[in-house]
């Protein structure tokens, strides 16, 4: 649709990206490790920058943002423009 603005809107689900071929083990983290989000600086933007607040969000050191269209269920992975373990920002891209 040419000239109608996406719209991205994001919810507060964490989740863990694994991937394993062959055999395969993986290791829990303890709850009080785990990765906790307390904050959206804007549920929904059309460009900018999202801030995401929290506690633990770069404890495995390379996080990732994994944003996924509910309508095509594309699925675009951004790489945080900074993280540290309380903050995570990323810049909307054209999805």
């Amino acid at each position: 649709m040419t000239g109608v603005a996406q719209t991205v809107t994001l919810t507060n689900r964490l989740m863990a990206d694994n991937t394993c071929q062959g055999t395969c083990s993986f290791t829990y983290i303890d709850k009080s490790s785990s990765p906790t989000l307390s904050s959206i600086s804007m549920p929904g933007i059309t460009t900018g920058t999202i801030y995401l607040v929290g506690t633990n969000l770069n404890s495995g050191g390379s996080p990732k943002v994994i944003l996924t269209n509910k309508k095509t269920s594309k699925v675009t992975i951004v790489a945080p423009a900074s993280a540290t373990d309380t903050s995570i920002s990323f810049n909307v891209p054209s999805i």
